[in-house]
């Protein structure tokens, strides 16, 4: 940045360092399997307030004109330091928090609380699916499951359009894009996965139930048509 007053250059830089490491902490987040990322998220605001002010110091220091002798400019240098960082400690209170929000939202990927009181199960035919983790988060409630087929075909158990979780008047979908569920579950074998439902559950909820409201792929007489856990307990919010 050659031209332009140094506490121009410095406010510059420190708008745009901030945008570039939340940019990078939601590509980080994305990709690790670890979900919501806490202390990701704060390094980024530390590292880009400390990033800041090392590089407005030195957009601060404007070159001299040609032929003229270089002097230093101490205030100036300072002053555009400040206004830096000031400037970089508004957008980092602002949009750190602000893109976890909404890379929650977007993606599934955010922790809550468990609000499981204890496992519930349920067998019907050859079919075992046991609820392990009841998590509210901000947006959703993810359910962990556990499903064992005994069957000698794959059983198929596709969350969009078949999966369901209710509460009292609360009746939320499940949302494949936010899961993490292995739709398919081969013979004589487990799978465990989650699910993240489209709404959190009300802090006085007290139970849920958690619906597959169709099986496929079981292709035997007595096979069962759904497979749900019902009432399962809940701890206090």
């Amino acid at each position: 940045m050659a031209g332009g007053s140094p506490a121009l250059r410095s406010t510059v830089v420190a708008v745009l360092t901030p945008v570039i490491g939340t940019a990078v902490a939601v590509v980080v987040n994305f990709a690790t399997t670890v979900p919501d990322n806490v202390l990701l998220w704060v390094a980024v605001g530390v590292l880009t307030l400390v990033l800041s002010v090392l590089a407005a110091m030195s957009a601060g220091q404007a070159p001299p004109p040609p032929g003229t002798r270089q002097r230093t400019r101490g205030p100036s240098k300072g002053r555009a330091a400040l206004i830096g960082f000031a400037v970089c400690l508004v957008i980092v209170a602002v949009l750190v928090p602000g893109a976890r929000y909404a890379y929650g939202w977007v993606t599934g990927n955010e922790t809550g609380v468990d609000r499981l009181a204890e496992p519930r199960s349920v067998t019907a035919g050859r079919l075992t699916m046991s609820v392990d983790r009841v998590e509210v988060t901000s947006h959703f409630t993810k359910v962990t499951m556990t499903v064992t087929n005994g069957y000698e075909m794959t059983v198929n158990l596709p969350v969009f359009g078949y999966s369901q979780l209710t509460s009292g008047t609360l009746t939320a979908e499940g949302e494949p894009f936010r899961s993490k569920w292995n739709t398919d579950i081969p013979p004589d074998q487990s799978r465990t996965g989650t699910i993240a439902f489209s709404e959190p559950l009300e802090p006085a909820a007290t139970s849920v139930t958690v619906t597959f409201t169709h099986v496929f792929g079981a292709g035997e007489p007595g096979a069962p048509n759904s497979l749900a856990v019902r009432d399962v307990p809940l701890k206090p919010a």
